[in-house]
């Protein structure tokens, strides 16, 4: 979604971004596989606290 210049730009201005990158979709996830469902599912369980 996002062009690999914008992603290392964010990353220098906020060290601790989380970058997810999901292999083979160069488009906004469809979340209808499990291997994406769980990528998603994982960070957000890591993240309750925000």
């Amino acid at each position: 979604m996002l062009r690999p210049e914008t992603v290392e730009r964010m990353q220098r201005e906020t060290p601790a971004l989380e970058v997810l990158n999901l292999p083979g979709i160069e488009h906004a996830p469809s979340l209808m596989e499990p291997a994406q469902i769980e990528a998603i599912t994982r960070w957000l369980r890591g993240h309750r606290h925000l």
